[in-house]
């Protein structure tokens, strides 16, 4: 069981070719904004562009809640495992803008995720972000009371697929 709150710009970060977590019941809340980077995320997943192995995070009974930018923020080379999964409460940065619970963003490669049973409520911008190379796998999600983005009023939907993203839900 692991507890990380009130952390700076990120509570937990996995990067680099091959590198793996895997953890159950985990809590992560309140990550506060960092000056620096302008963000407070509960996750980043961020991979090796070329790298050999997908950076991986695999979750079970995960619960991530009041943290800013993107609850969870996979980019390139990652490979993401979520199930029992509950993302509320992610708030805007400085600027008012973003607020996703799941972000999934794969620029110059893929970002992988597979989720079963997760819940994702009260986020802003977009409950489900997939865009570029990313692709999302999920079952039994449950998207609801995403709110617009604060800078401009827009989006607030649930979920957003953009750009060649994938989307396979059951």
């Amino acid at each position: 069981r692991t507890l990380l709150t009130y952390n700076r710009a990120w509570s937990m970060l996995l990067g680099g070719d091959g590198t793996f977590a895997k953890m159950e019941d985990l809590v992560i809340t309140h990550t506060q904004i960092d000056e620096l980077d302008a963000y407070g995320l509960g996750i980043l997943v961020q991979g090796t562009i070329g790298g050999q192995t997908a950076t991986r995070l695999e979750g079970e009974r995960v619960r991530i809640a009041h943290n800013s930018a993107a609850g969870l923020l996979a980019l390139d080379s990652t490979e993401v495992i979520l199930k029992d999964t509950v993302i509320t409460h992610t708030q805007p940065i400085t600027d008012m803008s973003l607020g996703r619970g799941i972000a999934l963003q794969g620029t110059f490669s893929e970002a992988r995720f597979e989720g079963e049973r997760v819940l994702l409520a009260h986020n802003h911008n977009a409950g489900l972000y997939v865009w570029g190379l990313a692709k999302a796998q999920v079952t039994d999600l449950v998207v609801e009371h995403t709110n617009p983005q604060l800078s401009d009023m827009s989006s607030g939907r649930g979920i957003s697929v953009q750009r060649s993203g994938q989307l396979e839900a059951e």
